[in-house]
């Protein structure tokens, strides 16, 4: 008896998660939770205070997310918000970085009302005296109430979750898909805007964000002023953005965007002019014109052996809104791999 259960211990599938942002931490968590016969590890050379998502400012609300169908969009969206939905009204929410927020996005085009309105808590137009509050410059908006998400909480609570599951932790920088040959059966590639180069995929361009992270106690709501300047209050701090550069990686700190990021957010709560400047913050977004990358190929290892690999990456700004319903997508391709791969006789044989 106790023969037989090493045997099917040594049969389960080894599964690699490469990447530890948003993406890459809640699909290792989804995949040790609903697909059996498998060992998870998550691999990679950044951890949570240093991902992407730890510097974004985390509302959920969709953003720059191309290539997709209104669809597929609201159904990931929809999916994604009822599990945070379900975070916030836990006891635990704040300790998870989840907090209700609610305001003005502001416009000086006309906008259309969007398929994934419905999924907000709230979402209408503003009134005649809502858009005189902010002068003359924007003549359309809507006021939201949302969710947001502070990845730089929400990531060491899920990686926790992962671990006592039985998930593995290993700290390494992969180049190249193909170096994991040999040692995993199943890979799976979160590796945002780095799929650029480790798979390589022309297809991704960095859309490089900017952004100051104040002390501003007072400001209660969000504002976003059409696509140049957004306020983003999270728990202990206020986000002042911001920037999207397509094709610029450099991560450096502009100081003629600090420039405008403060003042046109000034120009929107003049009162910010009296905050804290607790740091000025660059990330690089995922950007894909085709939308998401979920799809399946076979990658053959420098040694020979062959790999199934799995690609979750390219979701623009939008990694917080849509992370849980495409790793939805996700878990069926790795069942469908995982159904796949016959059983290793040679490793149960050892």
């Amino acid at each position: 008896m106790h023969l037989k259960v090493n045997l099917l211990e040594m049969e389960r599938k080894q599964v690699a998660i490469v990447g530890a942002g948003i993406i890459g931490v809640t699909t290792a968590v989804r995949a040790i939770e609903t697909v059996p016969g498998i060992e998870a590890t998550i691999i990679s050379d950044k951890f949570s205070p240093n991902t992407t998502g730890d510097g974004a400012a985390g509302f959920w609300n969709p953003y720059l997310l191309e290539g997709c169908s209104p669809e597929k969009i609201e159904l990931w969206c929809q999916e994604t918000f009822s599990y945070l939905l379900n975070l916030l009204q836990s006891p635990d929410s704040s300790t998870n970085g989840i907090g209700l927020v609610s305001g003005y996005i502001l416009s000086e085009h006309f906008m259309e009302r969007p398929s994934y309105a419905k999924v907000f808590l709230e979402y209408r137009d503003l009134t005649k005296k809502e858009l005189e509050f902010f002068g003359n410059k924007y003549k359309y908006g809507v006021f939201v109430t949302s969710i947001y998400v502070e990845c730089s909480k929400l990531l060491p609570q899920l990686m926790k979750s992962f671990q006592a599951k039985g998930g593995k932790i290993v700290q390494r920088k992969i180049n190249k898909l193909s170096e994991l040959a040999g040692e995993y059966d199943i890979v799976i590639n979160c590796t945002g805007v780095e799929a650029a180069r480790v798979v390589p995929d022309p297809d991704i361009r960095p859309i490089r964000g900017q952004v100051f992270r104040v002390k501003a106690p007072w400001v209660k709501h969000i504002f976003l002023g059409g696509e140049d300047f957004y306020i983003l209050p999270n728990t202990d701090t206020v986000v002042l953005g911001g920037t999207r550069q397509a094709g610029d990686w450099n991560k450096d700190i502009y100081l003629e965007d600090s420039k405008k990021i403060w003042k046109g957010c000034c120009e929107l709560i003049p009162s910010l002019q009296h905050a804290e400047i607790v740091k000025e913050w660059v990330g690089l977004r995922p950007g894909c014109s085709k939308g998401p990358k979920l799809s399946r190929e076979v990658v053959v290892g420098s040694n020979g052996k062959k790999i199934q690999v799995i690609h979750h990456y390219g979701h623009g700004g939008s990694g917080i809104t849509v992370f849980w319903g495409t790793a939805g997508d996700v878990m069926k391709l790795l069942q469908k791999s995982v159904s796949e791969l016959e059983p290793n006789i040679f490793r149960a044989r050892l």
